[in-house]
């Protein structure tokens, strides 16, 4: 199923425009650069998110109000 997947990302890239494929390896570029500042080339972990059950966007709502 993976290679029906890359098949069909693989046929519409080959209609994208000149343009839009020059953005996307620009933005793909500077995600890869984005990554490996902080992870100093792969030589260490990635930084993780720490997520907690509190509720830090506000004040939440009571059901049924």
């Amino acid at each position: 199923m993976p290679a029906v997947g890359a098949a069909v990302d693989l046929w519409l890239l080959s209609d994208l425009d000149g343009t839009a494929i020059t953005l996307g390896l620009v933005r793909l570029a500077l995600g890869v650069v984005y990554l490996a500042v902080p992870t100093r080339g792969s030589r260490q972990a990635p930084p993780e998110v720490q997520f907690t059950d509190e509720d830090t966007w506000g004040t939440a709502v009571p059901a049924g109000r």
